[in-house]
């Protein structure tokens, strides 16, 4: 896992289109000796599209994740067809 903070680990540029990848490890400590501690790492995906209106860059951002990404892909490719 990539060690940098608040950064994607993973990021793609096609045209107005940026996708970048996020983790985030969050640790539930233990809550007695009998117990464990526990650790759960979360992905989530940022869809930007950039566009240059009267002199400014707009932008506009969906968060999902990185599987509903797939799903998007997949509904592209059945419009192909």
């Amino acid at each position: 896992m990539n060690e940098k903070k608040n950064g994607p680990y993973k990021k793609s540029r096609m045209g107005r289109f940026q996708i970048s990848l996020f983790r985030n490890k969050k640790i539930i400590p233990a809550k007695d000796d009998f117990s464990i501690e526990r650790e759960f790492i979360s992905e989530r995906a940022c869809i930007q599209y950039s566009q240059y209106v009267q002199g400014e860059w707009r932008r506009q951002q969906i968060w999902c994740s990185p599987n509903e990404i797939r799903d998007l892909v997949n509904a592209l490719d059945g419009l192909n067809t």
